[in-house]
């Protein structure tokens, strides 16, 4: 169930400057889409500019808000078992139980018009304690022994 809500242009077009880095400019490191004022459209809310790993990752765990839906898009930085460096954009539902009952089902009602259109893995989550590095390896796969360069 899609409820008609859509992504914005801009939306789409920060995601494919994530997706297709160029060289020259400065990689964003998440962008978050929170609902427009119509509430008919996902817009871009908040963006962050790659930073030491460390500082992109708090940077990121800050954004979520504590009583409102979103959706965040996260240039994951990890590494496997096998040595590999890796990184993917990773889709984070943010639902928490002290937003209001409508948004939750707005929220709920975008989440695939989100994941199906931009094809991400995602993510759901409802508390902060979600966000830790161990739960973020954990959605990554049984071979992430580090996550924005912290240890799993």
């Amino acid at each position: 169930m899609d409820a008609g809500i859509g992504l914005s242009d801009d939306a789409i077009k920060m995601f494919s400057e994530m997706k297709i880095h160029k060289k020259g400019h400065t990689k964003r490191k998440f962008i978050r889409l929170c609902m427009n004022e119509k509430e008919d459209a996902l817009v871009v809310d908040d963006t962050c500019q790659q930073q030491s790993s460390m500082d992109a990752y708090q940077q990121f765990l800050a954004i979520f808000p504590d009583n409102k839906c979103c959706h965040v898009i996260y240039d994951i930085t990890f590494n496997t078992k096998d040595s590999v460096n890796k990184n993917e954009l990773v889709l984070f539902g943010w639902c928490p139980d002290s937003a209001p009952t409508k948004e939750k089902i707005q929220f709920t009602s975008s989440v695939n018009t989100v994941k199906n259109k931009l094809s991400l893995k995602l993510v759901q989550c409802n508390a902060k304690d979600e966000l830790s590095i161990d739960c973020l390896a954990d959605a990554l796969g049984s071979d992430v022994t580090e996550v924005e360069g912290m240890p799993v």
